[in-house]
């Protein structure tokens, strides 16, 4: 029914100027009485049934039909973008964020948006992101992209200086270039080169302060980080190699410089993080990066930059704001731990920050570092055990210390024994599979604290060694 209606409003309009008119010039929007925000930004998500909804529509439904191309689109809109006027200049952003927003809007539901061929993309059967996928090998041709290669370039380009140079325009530029990317990235940015994403990165961040950005300007900066990533982890994925683990010479050396670059490039936007709605999105990035260096160990310094990024935040001791949509302190305890506890790479890292928390005299804090421990060994496994071994030890004199009441009293606290007996069971379980798979001194290592407890806990109770 609403389409019926939208598409009945949309009839009325003339042509793409017309739509254009109806939506951009000042006076003719303050006559229709849009909604705006107060820096002139739509919101996208609410279905009204206004002029200015029927323009986007209209523009959205004739580019997709093929009636005009982006071109086009983009020279009918010089008026309002090249305008001196801010409020002018700043609609014709707008008018373009929200139709990019709707061609997404289709293309993740699977709704032909336009046919482009597509010179050059990964094998890949499912695309990715936000559902742009696209089976495509060269000349292939799909209906869920309305950019060409070439037209991707100029307008990821386009916006990231608009949005860099403008500042007035820097929501509806940001809100735009997020819905390109979130369609086209899992194919332009998905290739066998990172130097595509790094470039994009790089321009985005060259003219802009992402720290210093309000809290939606940087949560759109950190989607974009994720559509990027997602498609580099893809790729990566497919091709089954990870950050400086191909081999020599100066491609492979180019490839890992441009990794670098992109890895840098979002660990200084990410720096001094406060706002819960961003943290989450910042944090699947780290997760995303952390998926493109090799569990290995190589690549330290960018596994220690991600790592300094997300133990900054550990433990979590505060409630997010009502303002957070939604998001709970446990949501958030529960992505840190998924991404410092998941990875490898950061297994010695984390385990001494963990070792390190254990020691709090808060009980609260002490079950959470317990929880964490066990979803680290758990979670990597053999990897976590083979990196971890000179630790292994310490790990268990710390949790048995917790078991049987020491470092603050843990025994007069039921749900801390519970827990440090949970962990230490689920540890003992890891370590024992991996030593039988594998032999070792694994087992050895981790179990002589314990024995050595009971030995001196059935001393104490009388018990002669002979007898045992």
């Amino acid at each position: 029914m609403l389409l019926q209606l939208q598409s009945s409003m949309s009839s009325s309009l003339s042509g793409l100027e017309d739509a254009i008119e109806r939506y951009c010039h000042p006076q003719s929007a303050r006559a229709l009485g849009a909604p705006r925000h107060a820096d002139g930004a739509d919101d996208f998500g609410d279905a009204a049934e206004t002029p200015e909804e029927a323009a986007v529509q209209y523009i959205a439904d004739r580019f997709a039909e093929g009636v005009f191309n982006f071109k086009a689109l983009i020279a009918a809109l010089g008026a309002p973008l090249t305008s001196l006027d801010e409020a002018y200049r700043r609609s014709g952003l707008t008018l373009l964020a929200a139709v990019f927003h709707t061609l997404a809007e289709r293309a993740r539901a699977g709704v032909p948006v336009r046919a482009v061929v597509v010179s050059s993309a990964p094998d890949s059967s499912g695309g990715g992101g936000d559902g742009a996928g696209v089976g495509a090998g060269a000349g292939a041709v799909s209906s869920l992209l309305w950019l060409s290669e070439n037209d991707f370039g100029s307008v990821t380009q386009f916006l990231c200086d608009r949005a860099s140079k403008d500042f007035a325009c820097a929501r509806p530029s940001l809100d735009a270039l997020q819905s390109v990317v979130r369609c086209h990235a899992p194919v332009y940015l998905g290739g066998a080169s990172v130097q595509p994403a790094n470039d994009l990165i790089t321009r985005l961040c060259d003219g802009i302060f992402i720290p210093q950005l309000a809290q939606h300007l940087r949560g759109t900066c950190f989607g974009i980080f994720k559509a990027v990533l997602e498609a580099r982890v893809e790729s990566a994925a497919a091709a089954g190699t990870a950050a400086g683990g191909g081999g020599g010479g100066g491609a492979a050396s180019d490839e890992a410089a441009a990794t670098r670059s992109l890895v840098e490039s979002f660990a200084r936007a990410a720096q001094g993080e406060k706002d819960p709605r961003c943290i989450m999105v910042m944090w699947d990035c780290c997760d995303l990066v952390l998926r493109l260096l090799p569990a290995s160990g190589g690549e330290g310094d960018l596994a220690q930059q991600v790592f300094g990024l997300l133990s900054v935040y550990y433990p979590i001791t505060f409630k997010p704001p009502p303002t957070s949509y939604s998001i709970t302190k446990e949501d958030l305890v529960n992505r840190l731990r998924s991404v410092l506890c998941g990875h490898a790479v950061l297994a010695k890292k984390t385990t001494r920050l963990l070792l390190d928390q254990l020691k709090s005299a808060r009980v609260p804090i002490k079950v959470d570092v317990l929880q964490s421990l066990a979803h680290l060994f758990c979670t990597t496994s053999r990897l976590s055990v083979d990196l971890q071994i000179g630790e292994l030890q310490e790990v268990s004199s710390a949790i048995l210390e917790e078991l049987v009441g020491g470092g603050g009293g843990g025994t007069e606290d039921r749900q801390l024994v519970d827990s440090a007996l949970d962990t230490l069971r689920r540890l003992a379980t890891v370590v024992s599979l991996h030593t039988a798979a594998t032999g070792g001194a694994a087992w050895n290592l981790f179990a002589r604290p314990i024995m050595t407890h009971c030995m001196d806990v059935l001393i104490a109770g009388g018990l002669s060694l002979i007898h045992i």
